[in-house]
């Protein structure tokens, strides 16, 4: 039998408008997904959109269809659900892809089309989406994935919640798990700081449940007396407003912005623990960049974090402020055997991973 690498390419068309920078769970998942296809070979990607400044994997293709993507949030919003789909139809891509979980209007019929599904959080949980993101994303679940010839939950969480709350058959979903950049390893040395610091990960977005994590985190610190100095360190955006509402409980929280990868990876290798119980989440990508980096995690007890940890983290209520304050004590007195169990736990995926069983989904859709 061929390998993929003597078959001829196979042509897919995919918006990768948002592939550069990574900043978001998307933009890794668009990143990691290309790479991963880049790294198996047999696949020609038409990226739509490709930003001028974005360094693309060997397999994405240079073409016309790759136009400077607007700046505007709605001219970007027209981009991914129209236009993208009137550019691929230009390409002679057999299959589109919607990578950044959108099925754009004007994608044409003689195309097998695809969807990555991340999450229904805007159905489970509406009241922590603004009104506008709540109704469109509605929208394009009930209607848009409706036009999908398969789609691919990152998670069992997501493809349950797919079928409950949509009504989508099974026989429609594939569970393809998402992977995490082997840029993030633990080091030749693991490194300690004194006191020790905590990190918090996806800024005051209300999913990653930061009040409660710093209301914890006050809380703990009171209640422990050999960890008074312990600090909390929180990246991603968190605007001066959030922050003056949280009063007192800010006392020795940093906030340190969008920090690079570099800088995340440093963090990582250097914590005491990642808080990351999440209200909801699709697939959870941090705990797999903690875990690699060797920090011991602690996250929700239930979805997709429990999915994605494993028996290898801190399992904790994410609507329970005493129950995440325990969890900070329980990452301090197991460190060394959640780093351990992580950095064993985050082997078992892989951008590569998720790269083959996608191509494996490719391959069975266009028999």
């Amino acid at each position: 039998m061929m390998s993929w690498r003597s078959e001829p390419l196979l042509q897919v068309a995919m918006n990768l408008r948002r592939i550069f920078p990574v900043r978001s769970g998307i933009e890794a998942y668009i990143s990691g997904v290309v790479s991963g296809l880049s790294a198996i070979g047999g696949v020609a990607i038409h990226g739509i959109g490709v930003p001028d400044d974005a360094d693309v994997p060997g397999a994405v293709r240079p073409s016309n269809t790759t136009t400077r993507a607007p700046a505007n949030k709605f001219a970007k919003l027209a981009f991914d659900m129209v236009r993208a789909g009137t550019l691929a139809a230009r390409t002679p891509s057999s299959i589109y892809h919607g990578v950044d979980g959108f099925l754009p209007f004007g994608t044409p019929r003689r195309m097998v089309r695809m969807l990555t599904a991340y999450d229904l959080g805007f159905l489970r949980y509406p009241e922590l989406f603004d009104t506008p993101t709540r109704l469109l994303n509605t929208w394009h679940a009930r209607t848009r994935i409706a036009e999908a010839h398969k789609v691919l939950a990152i998670s069992v969480t997501t493809a349950d919640d797919l079928m409950a709350l949509l009504g989508i058959p099974s026989s429609r979903i594939a569970v393809v798990w998402s992977g995490y950049s082997d840029f993030f390893s633990p080091g030749d040395e693991l490194m300690d700081t004194e006191p020790p610091f905590f990190l918090a990960v996806g800024g005051a977005n209300p999913r990653k449940n930061l009040v409660r994590v710093i209301s914890a985190f006050s809380e703990w610190r009171r209640h422990s007396s050999n960890h008074r100095d312990a600090t909390l360190r929180v990246t991603g955006h968190v605007d001066s407003k959030f922050q003056q509402r949280l009063g007192s409980r800010v006392e020795h929280v940093t906030f340190e912005g969008f920090v690079d990868r570099s800088r995340l990876r440093d963090l990582y290798r250097s914590t005491a623990g990642l808080a990351f119980p999440a209200v909801y989440e699709g697939f959870g990508i941090p705990i797999l960049e903690a875990m690699a980096s060797g920090a011991p995690v602690m996250t929700s007890h239930h979805g997709a974090t429990a999915e994605v940890a494993g028996d290898a983290a801190v399992l904790v209520d994410p609507m329970l402020v005493t129950s995440i304050a325990r969890g900070f004590e329980h990452m301090l007195e197991a460190g060394q055997t959640l780093r351990s169990a992580g950095i064993a736990r985050a082997r078992a995926f892989s951008w590569r991973h998720t790269a083959e069983a996608i191509r494996t989904e490719y391959d069975s859709a266009i028999r």
